[in-house]
């Protein structure tokens, strides 16, 4: 019976597929970097953002679960674990970014300090830029290597066993998450546009890294499902749920991002008002209605009915959808700092998510080999699976 919950060779021609992709995508953008390698880094600045966005959001996601205990979390928990077990090499991948901040963040370029953004070097310098990457690093990789751990240890025990001390870990992670995540967002992207600032741009960005991963974790599972790997794991009610927290996810996005924009705009101050007077001129302000409309709009009218939430024919491109667009949304926040005053993408914009996307996912699925593909020896999803009589195939 444990057979039938295991990986079969079909994923292992998809990790293929995906490297073979991403290398030849890297080997064009390291030719590319030859000749323009301050476009090739800031490129890679915008492909790394949206896969480090999935990678961090299975960290929250993941954390999440354990701390509400909801019946959704057991089926998408292995490929959350899978991509929170990529944390670190995301984390890594920065290095670049590190070693080429000149040629990326203007607060590191004499000729492009205001007084406002020299006030601000106290912080934004690149000593204490590199100890606050070193800080997210050591402790978001072991807080990830700690949840994946404990859990596939548990994998190995005979009988399902509890395993208590991994609710006040999320408790404790999601807070210290929280915290940290906010310097780094104020780091990363942020300070892109030195003379903006947002309290609640790191909270935007969060919830955002929740729906990819929820995302992501609902295309694993119903395309897990439709092969048989799952068996009849996943149920109506399964699919619904995951249905119903993608348009959770997608309203909190677009009201955060609401609110943003209105309380800046309201508060009228010019560095803040810039920033979106940025993105809303030069062929930008096309981009936002896109956003508002792909990202908000359609996906909200969709998700509304009942039918496609409940549906894994349905709800299987709407979560392949929602991973798409969101790549938008960095197009939106990253481009517009780099090239102010005018809609512009280089070819490398597109060439470097692909890069790091390949290899990403192939080590994606490689980690959700790692594993059985349901929690087996956990009590509580023990119980899910005896529970109840519904046993349709989605």
């Amino acid at each position: 019976m444990k057979d039938a919950f295991l990986i079969g060779r079909r994923l292992i021609a998809w990790e293929r597929r995906t490297l073979i992709i991403g290398f030849i995508a890297l080997a064009l953008l390291a030719i590319g970097a030859i000749f323009d390698l301050r476009q090739a880094l800031r490129s890679w600045l915008l492909g790394w953002a949206y896969w480090s966005n999935i990678a961090f959001g299975s960290l929250v996601l993941l954390m999440l679960q354990y701390m509400v205990n909801g019946e959704w979390g057991y089926l998408i928990r292995r490929p959350l674990e899978a991509g929170a077990r990529l944390v670190p090499l995301m984390l890594l991948a920065f290095a670049p970014l590190l070693l080429g901040m000149g040629l990326v963040y203007p607060w590191t370029q004499p000729d492009q300090l205001t007084p406002l953004v020299e006030a601000k070097l106290l912080y934004l310098n690149p000593t204490f830029f590199t100890f606050r990457w070193l800080a997210c690093l050591f402790l978001w990789t072991a807080l990830a290597w700690a949840l994946v751990g404990w859990s596939r240890r548990r994998d190995l025990a005979g009988t399902a066993r509890p395993a208590p001390w991994l609710v006040p870990l999320s408790v404790i992670g999601m807070i210290v998450y929280f915290l940290t995540f906010t310097f780094a967002a104020t780091d990363w992207l942020m300070s892109l546009s030195p003379r903006f600032f947002s309290s609640i741009y790191p909270v935007i960005l969060i919830v955002g890294q929740a729906l990819s991963a929820l995302a992501l974790g609902t295309v694993a599972v119903l395309a897990l499902a439709r092969t048989g790997l799952l068996g009849l794991a996943v149920r109506r009610r399964h699919i619904n749920d995951l249905g119903n927290l993608l348009m959770a996810f997608v309203l909190l996005w677009s009201y955060m991002g609401l609110m943003q924009f209105i309380i800046i705009w309201m508060a009228n101050m010019r560095e803040d008002n810039n920033w979106f007077i940025e993105r809303n001129h030069g062929g930008w302000q096309w981009l936002a209605l896109a956003l508002a409309v792909l990202h908000f709009a359609l996906p909200f009218l969709v998700l509304l009915h009942v039918r496609i939430k409940q549906d894994a024919a349905f709800l299987l491109p709407v979560a392949v959808y929602l991973l798409v667009v969101h790549a938008l949304h960095f197009i939106w926040l990253v481009v517009p700092s780099l090239h102010p005053g005018r809609f512009y993408l280089h070819w490398m914009d597109l060439l470097a998510p692909l890069a790091i996307g390949g290899i990403w996912l192939a080590l994606w699925l490689r980690e959700l080999r790692h594993a059985p593909l349901l929690a087996l020896n956990d009590p509580a999803f023990t119980h899910l699976l005896e529970a109840g009589n519904e046993h349709q195939r989605p």
